[in-house]
């Protein structure tokens, strides 16, 4: 397995992990809420709320994983970027 990474944000304002991370990615993230906890999957979508012209720092991020094949949406868990702590990349 590789090493654990820090989500962090970047002087432009784009976090880590969507920078790193392509669909189609097997990853394990710790995802904060109101406890941390351990999520896995593959990567099924990486999109943000903003209008593309927007650069940076008004985007807010959205991570698509599933337990499932990555072509498959079905069991997909959609996560706040911004909450998730730590990532590693099991398998691209």
């Amino acid at each position: 397995m590789t090493e654990w990474i820090n989500n962090s944000i970047g002087q432009d304002g784009i976090p880590l992990i969507v920078k790193s991370l392509h669909v189609g990615d097997f990853i394990e993230v710790v995802y904060a809420n109101s406890d941390e906890r351990l999520i896995g999957g593959y990567i099924t979508s990486l999109t943000s709320s903003a209008p593309e012209v927007d650069k940076g720092k008004n985007k807010v991020y959205f991570l698509g994983i599933s337990t499932e094949h990555p072509n498959n949406n079905e069991d997909e868990k959609m996560l706040w970027v911004n909450k998730i702590r730590l990532f590693r990349v099991i398998h691209k």
